[in-house]
Order: C-alpha cells, then structure tokens, then sequence
C-alpha cells in the first residue's frame, strides 16, 4: 500500500497513470469477456434463451449502476484519507463502507425479487420466455451481494493506486466463469444439464470466488480493514461521507443507458436495419473506448489520493495528460474504422444494410471517443474530491443540453447521418467544455485561491 500510495502523490505522472491505466484496461477486458462468454454459451441453447438473457440486461446493469455508484464514494473517500496519511481513519471508512455495500445489495435483492415479475412484463417478456427470465434471475439475484461486495472491495484497493490486483481478481472471475458455464449448462461429466439457470449457477460460483480473492487481498494482504467494535455514530457519518459521493456517481452511471435507450428510440424510425446497424457497431464500441474508460477511472484514486495531500497542481497536470492521451486515441481509432468498419461490423452481422449503417456510424462517431473521454476523466476527478454534484452535473450537461437537442435536430436535419453527425459535436463539445470547467471553473476560481489564501 505505501508503495502505491507514495507513487500517486510523488511519483512521475505520465508514468503513473500510464501503468495504472493499462492495469484498469486489463480489468476492463475481463468484465466485458465475463459477459460475452455468458451470452455466447446460452445462446447455444436457442433463441428463446437468448432472448431472456436479453431482458435480464437492464435490470443487471441498474444493479451493476448502483455498485459503481458506491465504489466511486469509496474510492473518494478512502483515497483522501490515505492521502492524507489518515490511514486508520482509511480503516474505518473501509470496514464501514463495506458494510454498507451489504445493506445495499440485500435491499436491492429484495426489491428486485418482489418486483421481477412487474418489470420483467414491462419490458415485454411473456410466455416461455418470461419463464426462463425467471429461472435465471432467481438464482442470479442471489449473486448480489457478491457482486456489490467484491465492486466495492476492488475499488478499495484501487484507492490505494493498486490497478493491477483488482484486474487480476476480475479475470480469475472469468477464468471460474468459462470452466463452470459448459459444466452447468450443458450438463457435461457428473454436472446435471441446467440451461440457462447453470449460466446463472456459474455467475453466482464465480463471484464467490472474487469475493475470497478480494477479501484475502484487503485482509491479509494489505490490511485495510479495521476489526474494531463500531461506534454507531462514526458509522453513520462515514456511511453519510460515502453516500455523499456514491448517490451522485450511481445517478450518473444511470444516464448512460438512459441515453443509449433515448438515441436507439431515434434511430428506431429509420427502420430494423438501421437499429441492428447501431447495435452491432455498439459491441465495436465497447471495445474502442476501454482506453478513455480506463484513463478516466485512473483520475479517481490519483485525484483522491493527491486533494488529501494537498497537491491540487498535480491533480491539474494528471487531467491534461490523461485528457491528451484520449483525444490521441480517439484519432488512432477513427484512422482505422475509416478503413476497417466495414470489416469489423460484419463480425456480428453481415447483412449489408446492417453493416453499412454500423460502418457509417463508426466513421462519424469514433473521433469524438477521446473527447467522451475528457468528459469521464473531469467528472471522475470532481468525484474523487468531493464534488459529487459537479461531477453529476458535466455528464446531465453533456445528455440535457447537448445531446438530446443536437440528436433530435440531426435527424430533422439530415436523417441517421444528422443523428450521428449530432453525437459526434455532442461529445466533442461536452469534452472540450468538461476540460476547460475542471480547470478554470472549478481550480483556478475556487480551489487554487483557497488554498492560496490558507497559506
């Protein structure tokens, strides 16, 4: 821990985000492999299995949400903690906001076990389907506490500056995951043949299974975790400082599908085709922002770990270097879908009015992933110390003022080139506004002279 910990405050920044970029990047690979081995062994069972897992998606990640949500809150306040070199204070907002992940993923699996079957209709799921929905979210919802728990312990022991363990963790996970699902769903060897609730067996196996490697690592390891009889009052104010964080980061990890479903609400009136078109490049997509998503979530413990220590001016340095690396990769994607989206949408589908659609929005869209990404890089760094509504407030500018208005003009404008020519300026003016707000908005009027004047 004091290894990461002096590095995030006095170490050569491009050196540090770099590698701990690369660390979150692996970790980042391994979710989104857990997920497409989960789908591509049920759909091996049929369309009908496909299809429930396809309902299950919404409700899986509002749950996935809420624990990014928390994980942000510890992050924020942990990293400041041990910046500060209040690492028994550290302790104890771990252990606390532990705890308060378990509460939170026992609620939520109440909730969602006594409304599944009301949701699970809304969204239009009925007959066979609906009762394999069933089968797979009544064993999966008991994953849950597991889920919220292992989030919450990974993102702690990214608070530290350590990237590298929890990616490791994740991909273990998933190692678990590919071994067990042909097991249990399938039926293979002394395993009964289970379908779709195996997928599901498998899940809950495996996130076990991370929750023993991330306990053992805060436990043994690191020992981040404070065996002290809780004091109901402290308890309550580190559970407050968290959620202080936490709420607003999980209302922003909701806006994402919510404009994902209000941009394919759009897209759905040019036709099939043109939604398959934008679903297939949507899976390209996953994959050519990982770089951003990960040099963002490296700003969390980076920016908390340097405000405890009262190094504001390397938080600042972080932002420009980490924002540059983006925008550059965003120019590096677009040089290769201009050439190759045809090529790579055609992987998930070649109908070539699917393709051709896919193709064309990568070509408009993939320029602007580098400035989405200054847009996640200030809103994580705003979280990370303590401005939790600020940082809510980039992302809802980004989707109220801009995308919603740009998409919708697009369209009247020019049709699906209108639409993605709109995304395009949205995220490239969202990240060019984000940038200069963190700096001159936010540092150079309010925190540089504060602390100025505290000296």
């Amino acid at each position: 821990m004091r290894k990461h910990n002096t590095a995030l405050i006095h170490g050569h920044i491009p050196t540090v985000t770099i590698k701990m970029a690369l660390g979150m990047l692996t970790g980042f690979f391994a979710i989104t492999a857990f997920n497409v081995v989960d789908t591509f062994f049920v759909a091996q069972l049929g369309s009908d299995e496909l299809a429930a897992m396809t309902f299950t998606f919404p409700v899986v990640l509002m749950i996935g949400s809420l624990s990014m949500g928390m994980g942000v809150g510890m992050i924020s306040v942990v990293s400041r903690a041990l910046g500060a070199r209040r690492e028994r204070d550290a302790r104890l907002l771990i252990r606390d906001g532990l705890l308060l992940s378990v509460i939170v993923a026992l609620i939520s699996t109440l909730v969602g076990l006594l409304s599944m079957e009301v949701v699970f209709r809304a969204l239009g799921a009925s007959g066979k389907v609906l009762s394999l929905v069933h089968d797979y979210m009544y064993t999966w919802f008991a994953a849950v506490p597991f889920v919220v728990f292992t989030m919450a312990g990974n993102n702690v022991i990214r608070a530290t500056g350590d990237t590298f363990t929890p990616s490791v963790i994740m991909g273990l996970t998933v190692l678990v995951n590919i071994i067990l699902d042909p097991l249990l769903i399938f039926g293979l060897g002394p395993f009964p043949a289970m379908g779709i609730q195996g997928a599901a067996l498998a899940t809950v196996i495996a996130r076990i299974c991370a929750l023993g490697f991330s306990a053992w690592v805060l436990i043994r390891r690191l020992k981040l975790i404070a065996f002290e009889r809780p004091v109901l009052a402290d308890m309550l104010s580190n559970w407050k400082a968290t959620l202080r964080v936490g709420l607003p980061a999980a209302l922003v990890q909701v806006v994402n599908p919510l404009s994902m479903a209000f941009i394919i609400g759009v897209i759905a009136g040019y036709g099939e085709k043109a939604v398959a078109g934008f679903g297939a490049a949507g899976r390209v997509e996953m994959f050519l922002i990982m770089v951003p998503m990960a040099l963002s979530s490296v700003m969390g413990p980076f920016s908390g770990q340097n405000w405890g220590a009262e190094k504001p001016h390397r938080i600042l340095s972080a932002q420009q270097f980490t924002s540059l690396v983006s925008v550059i990769w965003g120019l590096i994607v677009f040089a290769v879908v201009l050439v190759f989206a045809d090529v790579i949408v055609s992987v998930f589908n070649d109908d070539p009015e699917v393709v051709a659609a896919g193709a064309t929005y990568l070509k408009y869209v993939a320029i602007g992933y580098g400035f989405m990404g200054a847009v996640m890089i200030a809103s994580q760094t705003l979280s990370a110390i303590g401005m939790p509504m600020r940082s809510a407030a980039v992302i809802f500018g980004r989707l109220i003022l801009l995308l919603i208005p740009l998409v919708l003009a697009g369209s009247a404008w020019k049709g699906l080139e209108g639409i993605y020519l709109a995304i395009l300026a949205a995220n490239t003016l969202s990240g060019i506004a984000a940038f200069i707000y963190l700096r001159a908005g936010v540092f150079h009027r309010h925190v540089l002279p504060e602390m100025d004047r505290s000296l």
